[in-house]
């Protein structure tokens, strides 16, 4: 998680290095290991080290193999293997042991701009060109790792970490008021390209960007494929291809010996630990491998400790339970240990930030189960529908009476389920209200009402198979800040987050599969898990927690204030009259949205905007 920051002036025009070492400097909490900065021809880059694999012990930034391309990057890159062969066959004397950011830097000299089709894992990088006088700059496919970019003047500034951006002195700090008001209607940016600065742009994942005496030109190298299929003869060879690609997934992103996992008792982020347990053992030599689980002791019926210890106890590595009963809502949101880049709604973030802070402190690496939901997880309806479609009446009938066997239901669907969608049948929990306390003069600026029908009234990512899935990994692409929430840019720990289950092979496979059998309550990964996870947790049906918040919220009402004594930055966007934070009366999951403006306030006040 290693810290990388730009200045590029096409026009040869002098670099500030003061600006430089300042935003270079500011990430030291990202990268403690080496700080360095290169300053040639109108373009400064900086770096700031964090060695977090085995190849990067040698690893030096900003890096040039000939004194005319330069790249700084914070990358993990994946199928190293086949990289590097790739990049033999071009001529390229890439070595295996090669830190990451060189076979970045191969690849370009290799491929050019093109070399983002022959990068996988998570990295975002600039690259500035001196023979064309070019900067190129990448976010890779599911945007793991944040990539932020200002126009300044006449050069282009870039970073990944916002609040450096910030830092040079031709960056405003004028606020976007549209991803404001975004954040306090829907609880997120809904344009995947901005931020809440007005002058700070979020490059989106599966996108690269050139700028150039031309300008800027910013374009999609990436989009998740819809039309895929996998077709295996027998059942088996679906899951040995299943488990091939998840332990390489895994692998790619250990690369160390001492590993941590955020992990529940379900069976994504278990298969996660269980998984990295013996590819550790398999490599020889001593490691360290931890889990953290957060537990609800009295607050909520919890599970999830009962599950996890199951696990750690049959795998054999260590486990930390860890209470979240008694944080209080917006505990030491009035400190610097809570500070963010953008407004966020988390009122119990203090718990997180307590254990990375643990965490780190064993580990540099951190893993978890993050999206088995999204692509194990779907209702075979669509697929049945699909195939009554297209006449394949004896595979359906075949498949439906598995499933009802699956489901031990003699009738799983109803008819009007798979015979034909039911128009206006209910998608979920009642929608919340357009809230009375959005500031008149805000919501008729941005003309927040039309806003906000559109927004509820927007199609979801169809797919004819898929639904379920598309529409998680749309969600994931238009909030393109998700996993900025894992970054240490939020963290503010020398720790990085890798999600195996977000591997782009392994997604793709998955999404391929045939729907019924293998995505019915993740049937494949409870086949292919079979003799590695404890049997009760194999069979532990779907079992999410129950509304903790409404609880913690009931519990904390008397210590929030009825109302908020708004600053002038906060009555730019609520009419604080019309808020009521603490009233009994009203419903938890209206309660819960309106405490958003709570978390700008304090926001404002952390960025010291209006104050």
């Amino acid at each position: 998680m290693s810290g990388i920051c730009g200045i590029a002036h096409v026009d040869g025009a002098s670099v500030d290095a003061g600006a430089l070492e300042r935003m270079t400097q500011s990430m030291t909490f990202r990268g403690p290991d080496a700080q360095e900065t290169w300053v040639g021809g109108g373009v400064g880059l900086g770096h700031t080290l964090l060695r977090t694999t085995f190849e990067s012990g040698g690893e030096r930034q900003p890096l040039s193999f000939d004194g005319q391309v330069w790249i700084t990057a914070d990358a993990r890159i994946d199928a190293r293997g086949e990289l590097i062969a790739a990049l033999r066959g071009e001529g390229r004397d890439a070595n295996s042991d090669a830190p990451d950011v060189e076979l970045i830097l191969h690849a370009y000299h290799a491929w050019g701009e093109a070399c983002v089709h022959h990068l996988l894992g998570d990295f975002a990088f600039g690259i500035w060109d001196a023979r064309s006088r070019r900067l190129f700059c990448a976010r890779d496919h599911f945007g793991i790792k944040p990539f932020f970019h200002a126009r300044a003047g006449g050069c282009l500034v870039f970073s990944n970490t916002l609040d450096c951006v910030r830092l040079h002195p031709s960056v405003a700090a004028d606020l976007n008021e549209l991803a404001i008001a975004d954040f306090l209607l829907f609880g997120e940016n809904l344009e995947p390209d901005t931020t809440v600065f007005a002058d700070i742009m979020r490059l989106a994942p599966g996108h690269c960007m050139t700028w150039s005496a031309e300008g800027l030109n910013v374009r999609a190298y990436w989009t998740l494929p819809r039309d895929i299929q996998v077709t295996y003869r027998a059942a088996g060879d679906y899951v040995e291809r299943f488990r091939e690609l998840l332990d390489t997934a895994v692998s790619d992103r250990l690369r160390t010996n001492r590993v941590g996992i955020e992990m529940t008792g379900g069976m994504d982020s278990t298969s996660v630990a269980v998984t990295a347990q013996a590819l550790l053992r398999r490599q020889g030599g001593p490691f360290q491998l931890s889990a953290y689980t957060g537990i609800f002791e009295h607050l909520i019926p919890d599970e999830e400790g009962r599950y996890a210890s199951m696990v750690a106890q049959s795998a054999g590595f260590a486990l930390r339970l860890l209470p979240s009963d008694d944080f209080q809502l917006f505990d030491r949101f009035d400190t610097p240990y809570v500070r963010q880049s953008e407004p966020f709604h988390d009122p119990v973030h203090v718990q997180r930030r307590d254990i990375c802070r643990d965490a780190a402190a064993e580990s540099r690496v951190f893993l978890t189960g993050w999206e088995g939901d999204a692509m194990l997880n779907e209702t075979p309806k669509p697929y049945f529908r699909d195939l009554m479609r297209r006449g394949a009446w004896g595979r359906a009938a075949r498949d439906m009476l598995g499933y009802a066997a699956m489901q031990r239901r003699i009738v799983p669907l109803a008819w009007r389920d798979w015979v034909r969608r039911r128009p206006g049948a209910p998608g979920g929990p009642q929608e919340l209200p357009y809230p009375s306390w959005i500031s008149p003069a805000l919501e008729s600026r941005w003309k927040l009402r039309e806003r906000w029908d559109n927004h509820r009234a927007r199609a979801r990512m169809d797919h004819p198979l898929r639904p379920n899935a598309f529409a998680i990994y749309d969600y994931l692409v238009r909030a393109s800040n998700h996993f900025d929430w894992y970054d240490a840019g939020i963290t503010l720990q020398p720790m990085e987050y890798r999600h195996p289950l977000m591997d782009v092979r392994l997604v793709e496979y998955c999404l391929a599969l045939p729907p019924y059998p293998w995505c019915v309550k993740k049937h494949i990964l409870r086949t292919a898990m079979a003799g590695r996870l404890p049997e009760a947790v194999l069979k532990r049906p779907k079992t999410p927690l129950g509304p903790w918040w409404a609880v913690m919220l009931q519990r904390d009402r008397a210590r929030l204030p009825g109302s908020i004594a708004a600053s002038p930055a906060l009555r730019r966007f609520v009419d604080a009259g019309r808020l009521q934070l603490n009233s009994a009366d009203a419903d938890p999951h209206v309660a819960w949205r309106d405490l958003r403006v709570m978390s700008l306030h304090y926001w404002l006040q952390s960025a010291g905007i209006g104050q």
